[in-house]
């Protein structure tokens, strides 16, 4: 990350051939029940995925945020929070999709330990700017916080003194197993 000026940072260029889109989906499987909420026989698995790919933005297009403002709101005010609401990134929100090189091959992209997909913009965006689809979901309850295209937050279920039980049971593991296999047949 270069710093441009005191209060704003960007991403380092991109070095593949590709412009970069974005677009946020909201993926339901109804096939799984939601093991972490407390009406586990009515609610489902729903995961919020952030989806980069190669893109075609217009000319005059301008890159979207490095993190929603609407999850940004969540994390206080602090400098740390004035700089990431000022960094610069590449992908244009829901830019068409450049078909010139398709079909292009997908990668799911799980955050480790409970991070949200946001923190690994700069390779995200690198992945897709070489023609690849990175599709990143936020691990629902396990991530510290969920931010679905509609708006809704929904928090992590463990606090940071159980971070060992979060992810080191079968269940954690199986659960994310399923949810790429979720995203990929969405």
């Amino acid at each position: 990350v270069q710093a441009q000026e005191a209060e704003s940072v960007s991403l380092p260029e991109l070095t593949g051939p590709y412009d970069v889109g974005r677009v946020r989906l909201h993926v339901i499987d109804t096939a799984r029940g939601e093991t972490l909420t407390l009406d586990q026989l009515d609610d489902v698995r729903e995961l919020p995925v952030t989806v980069y790919y190669p893109a075609t933005p217009a000319e005059d297009a301008i890159p979207g945020p490095y993190i929603d403002s609407r999850l940004l709101a969540q994390f206080g005010q602090s400098e740390f929070v004035d700089l990431i609401a000022n960094v610069g990134c590449h992908a244009h929100e829901n830019a068409p999709a450049d078909r010139t090189g398709s079909p292009y091959p997908v990668i799911v992209f799980i955050p480790g330990m409970g991070s949200m997909p946001y923190i690994h913009t700069a390779l995200l965006e690198e992945i897709a700017s070489h023609g690849y689809i990175v599709a990143a979901p936020t691990i629902t309850y396990y991530a510290e916080l969920a931010l679905f295209p509609d708006g809704t937050i929904i928090p992590g279920v463990f606090s940071s003194g159980d971070r060992a039980r979060r992810f080191k049971t079968f269940e954690a593991m199986q659960t994310w197993r399923a949810d790429a296999s979720a995203v990929l047949d969405h």
